[in-house]
């Protein structure tokens, strides 16, 4: 059997060194593409998870609603229920919350309201 001079063991150690540093460079490399990769897979999400939020948003508001106060006078046989269903607009506000605006702008006790009364109301119009 042939001994191994101290020469050819340095040899074989170095050589055995320098392929386990490459494959740790290699494993490092491809755990640097992998992190590379997920973060912009993570971003990517993000990115377009708020992009639809900011849609979502914007179409749900594409009509917009203006709210204005005028004085109307009040008829023979007006009551603030028949006001309230000529002024309002269904998906702002219901007909009581309506009328309970009207009578706080107005100053209102009651529901009571006499002809040749002016009243101040809120009108709604949609752009």
């Amino acid at each position: 059997m042939k001994e191994r001079t101290t020469r050819e063991l340095v040899n074989e150690n170095s050589e055995c060194r320098i392929r386990n540093n490459r494959n740790r460079r290699i494993r490092q490399r491809r755990r640097n593409v992998a992190v590379f990769v997920a973060t912009l897979a993570f971003v990517s999400i993000c990115f377009f998870m708020i992009s639809g939020l900011l849609v979502n948003a914007q179409s749900s508001h594409d009509s917009i609603t203006h709210k204005v106060y005028t004085s109307i006078p009040v008829s023979a046989g007006d009551d603030l229920w028949s006001i309230a269903s000529e002024n309002i607009i269904e998906d702002v506000t219901d007909v009581s919350s309506y009328i309970a605006e009207v009578k706080s702008i107005n100053h209102l006790d009651d529901d009571m309201i006499k002809s040749g009364m002016y009243l101040i109301v809120p009108r709604y119009y949609t752009e």
